[in-house]
């Protein structure tokens, strides 16, 4: 059994025990198994928040007060609150600052490529495998798609060498 009494083995989700690990460091060990769990997912949704104002300043080029309020909304859309709080799934909350990073950085890739974007993107992806597996093979099947057609549109060596260092990096991450 994990912390929180729930079954969550390691080579399911490792992030879930950093993450607690680190919490539970930093506050000296002061904090109850619950107080851990919901410190772990006010962590998770402000950096969701955080991750989505950066990948659409940085990702789509969006003006300040229009990322701020657009992540705003993702972090407290229903659907991101309502799988912690109605259904316990807390994996899907902990992989959501990954899918912004994800998204941002496969658009950036689509419209500048150049290693960064795809660096990036293998990243965000690794972490998203780190903290739900469902929530990463569903974005991992997204970006492959995205970035497939945009290639055969528009095929170039330097993008598909690029994409293929990228895969390698996100192979080791």
């Amino acid at each position: 059994y994990a912390f929180n009494g729930r079954i969550h083995p390691l080579r399911n989700a490792p992030y879930l025990y950093y993450l607690s690990a680190a919490l539970d460091i930093l506050t000296r060990h002061r904090l109850t198994f619950w107080e851990i769990q919901n410190a772990c997912l006010a962590f998770s949704l402000t950096a969701a928040g955080l991750a989505c104002y950066l990948g659409l300043r940085k990702g789509a080029g969006c003006p300040p007060l229009l990322s701020f309020l657009l992540s705003s909304a993702y972090v407290i859309s229903p659907a991101l609150l309502g799988a912690a709080y109605s259904f316990d799934l807390f994996m899907t909350v902990y992989a959501s600052p990954f899918v912004p990073l994800a998204v941002a950085s496969c658009v950036r890739g689509c419209v500048r490529p150049s290693f960064s974007a795809d660096a990036w993107l293998a990243a965000s992806l690794a972490g998203a495998w780190l903290a739900h597996p469902p929530v990463a093979l569903w974005l991992t099947v997204g970006v492959v798609v995205v970035r497939a057609a945009v290639f055969l549109r528009k095929p170039s060596w330097k993008v598909l060498a690029s994409g293929t260092c990228a895969l390698g990096l996100g192979a080791i991450l």
